[in-house]
């Protein structure tokens, strides 16, 4: 998929340390009506995600009297939203969505996460009367706090990037005074899309460690697929994101990730 060399890797593969800060599985489907079913869906949910809040839309309109003010105009019910006892988890379900998050540590491997994923989705389906698809996607976003080996906030990059990846940030006259930069690039193959962040973010950490992010975020859309195939897509779509990822990053911290060094 988008032409990155595809890793051969075993079975509930995982890196023995990652740099994971957020990973999003999600689908999308044709519009339904969710809040009558809330009460199987709490009963269904309750042992693997048993705190449970509304996720409502909050309508807003500009309203001109002798000074315009916004005001809240409605506050429309848009579904429910489902975390686990620690909070690293978290499962939204709306109309026409469904998504889990998994923040940090959290994050095990993709067969098992999968599976929590697919096991809720699949029960709530059964109730919602969804038979297909019309959006898949994966997303990981990975943030690494690196400690300055130079003035140059730049220079901690090339202990994360190969080398092809670095010269977007090499071509200023005077690379030191590079402070922050983002390279983005949204790839389309057929019917699925890649979107691509990496750099450095804003500082959101302390001054002697710099933040690096790789944010990879495929998707299939505007394709009809079955409840049958949803596994099978699924698999697939989150090899491509970590062929991206393997593709992008540099044999020393792939050594690093797998407790070599």
């Amino acid at each position: 998929m988008f032409n990155f060399p595809e890793v051969q890797k075993a079975e509930k593969f995982f890196y023995k340390t990652n740099f994971l800060k957020t990973v999003i599985f999600q689908v999308k489907y044709k519009r339904t009506e969710v809040a009558s079913h809330k009460g199987y869906l709490d009963k269904m949910l309750k042992n693997v995600f048993p705190i449970q809040k509304e996720i409502n839309k909050n309508e807003i309109q500009l309203k001109i009297d002798k000074t315009p003010v916004v005001v809240s105009k409605s506050n429309t019910l848009e579904g429910y939203e489902y975390r686990s006892e620690d909070n690293k988890r978290v499962l939204s379900i709306t109309a026409d969505a469904m998504s889990l998050t998994i923040f940090g540590d959290g994050y095990s491997y993709f067969e098992k996460e999968f599976d929590v994923f697919r096991n809720a989705v699949m029960e709530i389906c059964s109730v919602l009367r969804i038979n297909s698809f019309i959006r898949l996607a994966v997303r990981k976003v990975n943030l690494l706090g690196l400690k300055k080996i130079e003035d140059s906030p730049i220079s901690v990059l090339p202990a994360v990037f190969k080398d092809q990846f670095l010269q977007s940030f090499s071509c200023m006259p005077n690379n030191d005074l590079v402070k922050n930069g983002l390279i983005k690039y949204d790839l389309v193959d057929s019917l699925y899309t890649l979107k691509l962040a990496y750099g450095l973010p804003a500082e959101t950490v302390p001054q002697d460690l710099k933040t690096i992010v790789i944010d990879i975020d495929i998707f299939k859309d505007n394709a009809e697929v079955l409840l049958n195939d949803f596994k099978q897509e699924m698999t697939k779509i989150n090899a491509a994101v970590f062929d991206v990822f393997d593709y992008m990053v540099c044999d020393k911290l792939k050594a690093v990730l797998r407790g070599e060094q």
